[in-house]
């Protein structure tokens, strides 16, 4: 059985998710929205922790049977449909900027994910 190693990158999505979800609410609110990644860094956290854990097991797990779920691209469509969850679970679904938030969020989170994991033939090689 096919193994394959991926808590590097998914702590680093944690840690990059709250920061990420400021990005495009600056676009609109002004560059005043970065004061708040002090706070913006834990709550992310958090708030990324279940889908980013389980988000990179499953893609990891899909990894080791189908060559074409470790593409980048893959990654990043599974980021935006978890991502198109939590903001329902948020409510935040009417509103656009939020919306596009948590979708920029989830891709991005995503990506990094899949940039630091790797399955076993990676490390061997």
């Amino acid at each position: 059985m096919q193994r394959f190693h991926y808590a590097t990158g998914a702590a680093i999505a944690m840690a990059a998710a709250g920061p990420l979800f400021l990005i495009p609410i600056a676009f609109s609110v002004g560059p005043m929205a970065f004061l708040a990644i002090p706070l913006a860094i834990p709550i992310g956290a958090v708030i990324a922790a279940i889908p980013v854990i389980v988000g990179g097991f499953l893609m990891g797990s899909l990894g080791t049977q189908h060559d074409a779920t470790r593409k980048p691209f893959a990654w990043g469509g599974a980021g935006a449909l978890l991502a198109l969850a939590i903001a329902r679970i948020f409510d935040a679904i009417p509103d656009p900027l939020f919306t596009g938030g948590f979708i920029f969020t989830g891709i991005c989170c995503a990506l990094i994910v899949r940039y630091g994991t790797r399955w076993d033939e990676d490390l061997a090689e």
